[in-house]
């Protein structure tokens, strides 16, 4: 949690990994222009970072389920998109670190769900640093290795109550967001401490002084 000392450190048990749950029969999406630029993973990744913004909305198609939740999921992880009501809970908290972006999202049978938008996530933290680890952090010998999602460098968060590592598709929030998301009681999120979270990287990309014998 951050402190009035030093308001930029924050411990990684008031950090949670924010995604759209991945439950049967919840609603995904997909562009309805599959040759639109922004499905370039460049131009992608920086919508998602808050760094690209369309001068229009992006037109958005039902791809699976059907059930429209506070969070849906878009076709690539990049994507993520809020209800309104999931954004009036963000705005009337003062939460820092997120920003919209227009869209046009249609549920199942072509039905638009009026007023969801596009999450981007401004905040930042460190990227990966293997340094963070110890070799009881690392396991599972195979080809792929896990590890702990404690990797990244939480001391170089800017501040921010959303933010995202340096190179990564990830949205962390604070604890007081995770509180907040959880008293409003919103539909189709999860929220992973992370603490609690693992990730898996190819044997060779993780430091050789931590892969498991």
């Amino acid at each position: 949690m951050s402190t009035s000392e030093n308001p930029l450190m924050i411990s990684a048990t008031d950090v949670f990994w924010l995604r759209p749950a991945a439950r049967r029969g919840q609603l995904i999406v997909d562009y309805r222009d599959q040759n639109s630029p922004w499905l370039e993973r460049e131009l992608e990744h920086a919508l998602f970072r808050g760094m690209r913004t369309p001068s229009t909305p992006i037109v958005f198609d039902h791809s699976g389920g059907s059930r429209a939740v506070d969070f849906i999921h878009g076709s690539t992880v990049a994507l993520g998109f809020m209800s309104p009501r999931m954004i009036e809970v963000l705005r009337s908290h003062g939460f820092t670190g997120w920003q919209t972006w227009p869209a046009e999202v249609h549920g199942k049978d072509g039905v638009l769900l009026p007023g969801y938008q596009g999450l981007a996530v401004t905040g930042r933290c460190g990227g990966k640093d293997f340094s963070r680890l110890t070799r009881e952090d690392v396991i599972r010998p195979r080809v792929m290795v896990r590890y702990r999602a404690t990797v990244f460098d939480l001391e170089r968060w800017n501040g921010h109550d959303f933010f995202a590592p340096d190179g990564t598709l990830f949205i962390f929030v604070t604890r007081r967001v995770r509180d907040a998301l959880l008293r409003a009681r919103l539909k189709g999120l999860e929220l992973t401490p992370l603490t609690e979270l693992w990730l898996d990287e190819k044997r060779d990309e993780v430091p050789a002084h931590l892969r498991p014998a």
